[in-house]
């Protein structure tokens, strides 16, 4: 069955594999799984000190662009580096209440994917060039 849809939400919760159109190229076919996990999403934290883990994720390597929630600290990592903020939390005498994975919404990778004065994430960008790559030279034949 093909869904073609601008509601992108309600496309997330039907669909386990999505192509992705911009300007008539496909920038984007495959899983909805795969593709929402090149596009990270990152991760919320909650701890017993939110300001002092704030502070220990900004000089931990391999956390990017951590900042500060209403309740808790958001950031981006792989797990190696998130397995080494945990530790220097524990070192550090703060406790972790919640550690949550957040994958991006099909809605956020779309843009991503389309939206070319948007700072996109280089692996989404990556896979959209070489799929286009690819397409080239399937033309070409």
């Amino acid at each position: 069955m093909l869904l073609s849809s601008h509601l992108l939400p309600e496309v997330q919760e039907l669909c386990d594999r999505v192509a992705i159109v911009d300007q008539g190229r496909v920038v984007y076919e495959g899983a909805l799984a795969d593709l929402r996990r090149q596009g990270g999403g990152g991760y919320r934290l909650r701890t017993t000190d939110d300001a002092r883990a704030l502070a220990l994720a900004r000089e931990t390597a391999g956390v990017e662009h951590p900042r500060a929630l209403e309740q808790g600290v958001a950031f981006q990592a792989d797990e190696q580096a998130v397995a080494g903020l945990s530790l220097a939390l524990g070192r550090a005498g703060v406790a972790i209440l919640s550690l949550t994975p957040e994958l991006a919404t099909l809605e956020d990778l779309f843009f991503r994917l389309t939206d070319t004065g948007h700072d996109g994430d280089g692996r989404l960008q990556a896979h959209a060039a070489a799929l286009a790559q690819a397409e080239q030279l399937v033309e070409a034949r």
